[in-house]
């Protein structure tokens, strides 16, 4: 009787022991089954939604800072209004290629900082980034991004992220290079929807007009020497 009874336990355990494991692999194979795919669908609209917001941010945030510096990103000399245009000593202003090409150089630079968000929760294998910006008429950007996003077992490979601003860039640099023209004399007539400004640091001798779109918030500024209009 003894003995049977240790059998009876004995099996009772195993079956106990049994029905454990089964849960064990329910909830680690089966249950997983259900889940995986929709985190690693969220995993995958995430990292795109962090590429593309990067992309829209770089681009605004490099083409603001551009026009404030008379269309320079990088100033080797300021005038006496600190960000104001003031370009190797002398007043050039650069055509729309210029800006173009110096805007794609630092952007590239920049974006590929953006995979170290994405690092916290996937991997990113980052490769070629191309961009192709254009100020011609609206000023849009299109960047194709050479790079794998994996999460688990879901990956995704290449993005191409276009982005258009909406600002009527071609107008507005018209104007602005009609009013450069024009030196320290304010020019005749501003057209409608823009709003021109103008200020002179404390010794007068240099100015500094600063052209902004009504509808936006991009604003273009130049400074010139007043002493050297005649």
């Amino acid at each position: 009787m003894k003995r049977k009874g240790q059998f009876t336990l004995f099996v009772i355990f195993g079956i106990f022991l049994a029905v454990l494991i089964g849960l064990w692999v329910f909830f680690t194979y089966f249950a997983e089954e259900t889940k995986n795919p929709i985190s690693e669908a969220m995993c995958i609209q995430d990292s795109q939604e962090i590429l593309q917001q990067c992309v829209k941010d770089t681009f605004v945030e490099f083409l603001e800072t551009s026009l404030l510096q008379g269309g320079y990103l990088e100033l080797e000399e300021e005038s006496s209004f600190g960000t104001a245009y003031a370009y190797k000593g002398e007043l050039l202003l650069p055509n729309t290629k210029e800006i173009e090409e110096e805007l794609e150089q630092n952007i590239e630079r920049k974006l590929r900082n953006c995979g170290e968000d994405i690092n916290q929760f996937a991997y990113i294998d980052q490769k070629d980034l191309n961009t192709n910006i254009s100020l011609d008429n609206s000023a849009d950007i299109q960047v194709n991004w050479d790079a794998t996003v994996v999460c688990g077992m879901s990956s995704v490979n290449g993005y191409m992220i276009p982005f258009d601003t909406d600002f009527d860039f071609e107008s507005f640099y018209s104007l602005v290079e009609e009013i450069f023209a024009e030196g320290d004399r304010s020019p005749t007539e501003i057209q409608e929807g823009y709003i021109l400004q103008q200020y002179y640091n404390e010794d007068l001798s240099e100015s500094m007009k600063e052209i902004q779109e009504n509808t936006t918030s991009y604003k273009f500024t130049f400074r010139s020497t007043v002493e050297e209009v005649i």
